[in-house]
């Protein structure tokens, strides 16, 4: 083979195999070696990925694979979706690890202020950007410890939960939560139930709250012929399954219908014989005794009182009890 030139020589079979032997130079002799044994050493430290660094190995400490997880903290760049280096600033991350049989894994621990996770949409369909957290077999969530949370920034949108793709509750701009079903554009700080109450069976849960107006109604035998208001006014207030309704009514005239006295109107309908009489008062009526209220089913309560202001039997009042400058005012609270 003396004086042939390598481009002289036949073309090996490849891929090579790892026993062929090619002649090197080392400490002034020629010796041979099988090319399984020629290797490079690798750049950096243990664990460290190695990459081309202008034709030669590279090795960071930022990148690093022990075998099982992949972790990277110097993540760069500036849109679409890349890990950007402009938000955060710094582009630092603790650890991005991921089991591939069990799915991606991504987890960010802030070393400074002002360090966030986003998930962003920049244009194109659809408009969304959402971070999901779980499976459908095991419970998923964010949590904040510590002074930490969540910052939710779309527009001037709220924040929404759900399970399952289906709506649970959202949370608006303005501190109002709304539970499912309630309206989702309540003013103000609170907690805003359905309009239809959604009744738990737990009797430790608050399942509904209101707040509103009803128009109390005086009737005599269930007539109101020919009465007249000065004024009437009603109010409730609706916790769980108690209902406290007020009332304050003045009449200038009785009118022409006879029978049992009565007031109609109540916001809900009582449950049982739930009752209970916090005040009140009929003024200008023929009797001298105190009255009562009782509402015992429906919406309708009846009139009660001691004509003679002595002994202790409840009458029943009708029209004759009454005056055309009556007046009533009540307290109630109930059971629906």
């Amino acid at each position: 083979m003396s004086n042939v030139k390598i481009s002289a020589l036949p073309a090996a079979t490849t891929p090579l195999t790892g026993t062929e032997l090619v002649p090197l130079v080392q400490s002034g002799v020629t010796s041979q070696v099988a090319v399984s044994n020629i290797k490079t050493a690798p750049a950096g430290s243990n664990t460290q990925v190695q990459f081309n660094n202008a034709s030669a190995f590279g090795a960071s400490a930022s990148l690093t694979w022990d075998g099982t997880s992949l972790t990277a903290t110097k993540l760069a760049g500036a849109h679409n979706g890349t890990v950007g280096a402009t938000t955060p600033s710094t582009g630092d991350f603790t650890s991005v690890t991921g089991t591939v049989s069990s799915g991606a894994v991504a987890t960010y621990t802030a070393s400074g202020a002002n360090q966030n996770i986003y998930s962003r949409y920049i244009g194109g369909s659809p408009n969304v950007a959402n971070v999901y957290v779980g499976t459908d077999s095991a419970a998923g969530g964010i949590s904040g410890i510590g002074g930490g949370g969540i910052l939710w920034n779309v527009g001037n949108g709220g924040l929404a939960f759900g399970t399952n793709n289906a709506l649970a509750m959202s949370l608006s701009t303005t501190g109002a939560l709304a539970l499912k079903g309630a309206s989702t554009s309540a003013t103000g700080v609170g907690i805003t139930f359905p309009a239809t109450q959604s009744a738990s069976t737990d009797a430790n849960t608050l399942d509904d709250y209101e707040e509103g107006t009803w128009t109390p109604t005086l009737a005599f035998g269930g007539g109101s012929t020919g009465i007249v208001y000065g004024g009437r006014v009603g109010n409730y207030i609706k916790v769980g399954s108690l209902i406290t309704a007020q009332c304050a009514v003045d009449i200038t005239n009785k009118g022409s219908s006879t029978g049992s006295a009565s007031v109609s109107g109540f916001p809900f309908t009582v449950s049982g014989t739930f009752i209970t009489i916090i005040s009140s008062q009929l003024v200008s009526w023929t009797g001298a005794g105190p009255c009562q209220l009782f509402l015992n089913s429906g919406t309708t309560a009846s009139f009660y009182g001691i004509p003679n202001g002595v002994g202790l039997g409840w009458t029943a009042l009708t029209n004759t009890d009454f005056v055309n400058t009556s007046q009533f005012y009540f307290t109630m609270v109930y059971k629906v």
